[in-house]
């Protein structure tokens, strides 16, 4: 029911980027694909370089910093017994260690969202939610987002390649 409702309320108010396509209704990789293709097409079609950059955030849900992702809901405007019961979720969050028949003992985990629950995915999508306008706010740069992988390119002349190639250098 949380999480219904949190879906609900970051749909009606537009409050995730349009880039992210992961764990949203009516959405899916498909159209991630189409539009960074056609990106490409139209960079070709007026003879530019298309730079393409592939990321995969390796264990995503395990590092989100969990203070930061409160601190996001609040600025979303997530209502305040709403937002305690996520912060009671994934507070004070305990793991052990296992190895045969040896349990490590238990100890307070600082990051991470719980695995398997049904709202860590709406979590992640609000802890990622500026990375995008981050990475656009030069507006020359595109982004996709499906779940915990990423899509950066831009579009340059071919001519300006070598110059941002030879300063890279």
């Amino acid at each position: 029911m949380i999480t219904s409702r949190l879906d609900w309320f970051l749909d009606s108010n537009n409050l995730l980027t349009s880039s992210q396509a992961g764990f949203r209704k009516c959405q899916s990789t498909n159209q991630q694909v189409v539009f960074l293709g056609q990106s490409i097409k139209d960079a070709l079609d007026q003879r530019h370089s298309a730079l393409t950059l592939f990321v995969d955030f390796e264990a995503a849900f395990d590092k989100v910093w969990r203070l930061k992702c409160i601190q996001k809901l609040q600025t979303l405007g997530v209502c305040n017994n709403m937002l305690m019961w996520i912060r009671n979720l994934i507070s004070q969050r305990f793991s052990a260690g296992r190895f045969g028949n040896a349990i490590s003992s238990f100890k307070q985990s600082e990051t991470g969202l719980p695995q398997g629950t049904v709202i860590s995915p709406i979590l992640f999508n609000i802890f990622i939610n500026d990375l995008s306008d981050l990475l656009t706010s030069d507006g020359l740069t595109n982004t996709a987002l499906f779940a915990d992988d990423l899509a950066i390119w831009c579009s340059i002349p071919k001519r300006d390649q070598r110059l941002l190639v030879s300063s890279s250098l």
